[in-house]
């Protein structure tokens, strides 16, 4: 996502902003949150086009040049059941 990048190393890594969405998260009241950031991606999710049903994001990016790519996302994969 942003250049500087290496492997095994701490170079590169940052802090950088993401917007919220405070509907989906308990006890948050900013808008906007700084992330310690080393090396990780974005999520493509077609939310809007409901391809992604059990997937909801929760955060994107807010930086100009990665600004609106989702960086934190929930999403169901199964049912659990408990035996008790």
């Amino acid at each position: 996502m942003f250049p500087g990048f290496v492997y095994e190393s701490e170079k590169g890594s940052r802090a950088t902003s993401v917007k919220i969405d405070k509907s989906s998260l308990v006890d948050v009241n900013r808008d906007h949150v700084k992330v310690y950031y080393n090396g990780g991606c974005s999520f493509h999710v077609e939310e809007a086009a409901g391809d992604s049903p059990n997937t909801k994001v929760l955060a994107w990016y807010n930086e100009n040049g990665v600004k609106d790519k989702s960086a934190i996302v929930e999403c169901s994969v199964g049912k659990v059941h408990l035996n008790l």
